[in-house]
């Protein structure tokens, strides 16, 4: 879960999953609030997430002068870091996108979990999501959110 489905899920008034984030206590918690005081667990529970975790982290906070893991102001001092590869410099360009395309069918073709419809590439449901609100020129957005929204605006 990104750390913005915390904000969402507290602003709702909903819980979150069970096993995906820890209390200040190390418990594992439901309550987005104190998620967000606590921790997240990485995407497959173990060690090498971790690791990828902490790689991010170090790359969206110390190595950009930004706020992480809850040292410095964090309200205010959001790491960015945009980091630009050029696939000519390694490979060819054409040979580059049939392999993303062919590696992105694996991952589609692979088998399913029980009660999963349909497997998603990083961006594709976002992508979706999108359209379909521009298509239907809406966007919904949670009751208490449009409150607070509203109230920030008068």
């Amino acid at each position: 879960m990104a750390y913005y489905g915390l904000i969402e899920a507290k602003t709702a008034g909903k819980q979150i999953p069970p096993d995906i984030a820890y209390d200040t206590d190390g418990n594992l918690t439901t309550d987005p609030a104190k998620a967000m005081e606590g921790a997240l667990r990485t995407f497959d529970k173990n060690y090498k997430s971790a690791g990828l975790a902490f790689m991010v982290e170090v790359l969206t906070g110390p190595l950009v002068g930004a706020a992480f893991a809850g040292i410095g102001d964090s309200k205010t001092n959001w790491g960015n870091l945009i980091i630009v590869i050029d696939p000519e410099l390694l490979t060819d360009r054409e040979e580059f996108k049939k392999n993303v395309a062919a590696l992105g069918q694996k991952v589609k073709n692979t088998k399913k979990l029980p009660g999963v419809q349909k497997i998603y590439l990083p961006g594709e449901r976002g992508n979706n999501l999108t359209k379909q609100r521009i298509d239907n020129n809406t966007i919904e957005i949670e009751d208490n959110l449009y409150r607070q929204l509203c109230a920030v605006a008068h």
